[in-house]
């Protein structure tokens, strides 16, 4: 009972709907009044010898005694059932949360075809067993070419995000380019934004990386945002078209040619304290690429360890004050006398 009187202004009951037990109790309590009361009426007009033989079926004043113990103790387990409580205590707890944002390159490199039909819709197959393969933790989703917009903030719901990935094509890009570190800017603002002090960043890319975005993803490995990358591409020089299927040209009339830099892709991954996966045809680099993330989480400490405030549940102190009328109530004779 220590600091009951100090913390009494705290004093409540943590499952209070228990106090609605103690209304049969009410109605146990007035049947018996009545039946005292018809008992005291045949004590006053009958010899007592006579009232063994007229109350037989009745509760003689001994046993009467007794029950109204039994309705103390009924009272006071009812009181330490509701939960009464008058202090807290600081529990720890451990969150495991691994949290991911999607950077997806959707520059005019994603329409070359060395991965047939394209880039494009393999890169939109990954995502898409991407986000069936999350089963923990919220995900966000960045598109980049010349700049990097959001598609969806950090959340749980990844079928939204899903539902989108059919419109995600290099046509609703405002500005053409490769500007991968606006991506990877935009992915720490959106786990800042989500008071996120970790998380990691998945690039799904087949383009040229540079020293900016190299750089950067470095920082951010020190600020707890690793950076893995899935290439999406095969190692060889193609020419690009557009999706009419013609040749796609520069300025100066050139045919525009891309290439698969698995090498810089590496760097970057490398860079960011995460893991490099070329593409494969099945759900192999999807599963590694999830599966190292959550390695990396934890080894790094991303089970965020908080303290929850809980009211400690102080009934017990009751139940050890009515054990005293729990081994009173059940002795033989005490039996006997109420159903005798």
């Amino acid at each position: 009972m220590q600091n009951i009187f100090s913390n009494l202004h705290q004093f409540h009951f943590i499952r209070p709907w228990w106090w609605l037990a103690i209304i049969p109790l009410f109605f146990l309590i007035s049947f018996y009044k009545k039946q005292s009361q018809k008992n005291h009426a045949w004590e006053q007009v009958c010899d007592s010898h006579l009232l063994p033989y007229l109350l037989k079926n009745q509760f003689s004043s001994q046993s009467n005694r007794w029950l109204w113990i039994l309705y103390l103790l009924s009272f006071i387990l009812v009181f330490a059932l509701a939960g009464p409580t008058w202090r807290y205590t600081l529990t720890p707890i451990y969150q495991k949360k691994i949290n991911r944002v999607v950077v997806m390159d959707l520059s005019n490199n994603t329409l070359a075809t060395d991965l047939p039909p394209s880039r494009l819709v393999r890169e939109r197959y990954k995502l898409r067993d991407l986000l069936q393969k999350v089963r923990e933790g919220e995900i966000g989703l960045v598109v980049y070419a010349g700049e990097a917009y959001t598609v969806s903030p950090l959340t749980s719901d990844a079928k939204t995000i899903a539902s989108m990935v059919e419109q995600l094509t290099p046509n609703i890009m405002p500005i053409q380019g490769n500007n991968l570190s606006s991506g990877l800017k935009l992915a720490s603002k959106l786990f800042k934004g989500a008071n996120q002090s970790q998380g990691n960043i998945i690039v799904l890319s087949a383009g040229m990386i540079d020293s900016s975005s190299i750089t950067l993803a470095k920082q951010l490995a020190t600020k707890g945002f690793t950076t893995s990358v899935l290439g999406i591409g095969a190692s060889k020089k193609v020419p690009l078209k557009d999706p009419q299927g013609h040749f796609m040209h520069n300025n100066k009339g050139e045919i525009l040619f891309s290439q698969y830099h698995a090498n810089t892709l590496a760097s970057l991954a490398d860079a960011g304290d995460g893991i490099y996966l070329p593409f494969s045809n099945d759900n192999a680099d999807i599963t590694q690429l999830l599966q190292q993330n959550k390695v990396q989480n934890f080894s790094q400490s991303s089970k965020a360890k908080l303290a929850t405030k809980q009211w400690k549940d102080e009934g017990f102190w009751f139940v050890l004050l009515a054990l005293p009328l729990v081994l009173l109530s059940f002795r033989r004779k005490i039996i006997k006398q109420i159903t005798g």
